[in-house]
């Protein structure tokens, strides 16, 4: 296991997603990140998040979910 000592954003992107309903968008949102260690060894990481604007009583909220972290 890495032990780190900061993390860097690199990219991100955003992906939409197939969605039927009129109350609810949503996107995938990746972020792709770089670990730096205390000793100065690097490892990436990606992590992919649901995010979701939804209509509830005439306001828009805004929801996110961490959907999974892969080490590319």
């Amino acid at each position: 296991m890495l032990e780190r000592s900061y993390l860097t954003v690199k990219e991100t992107d955003v992906t939409p997603v197939v969605n039927k309903s009129h109350t609810i968008v949503r996107w995938n949102f990746i972020v792709r990140r770089e670990a730096k260690s205390v000793d100065g060894k690097t490892s990436s990481t990606e992590e992919w998040y649901l995010v979701g604007l939804r209509k509830v009583d005439g306001e828009m909220n805004l929801t996110a979910m961490k959907q999974k972290e892969v080490q590319p």
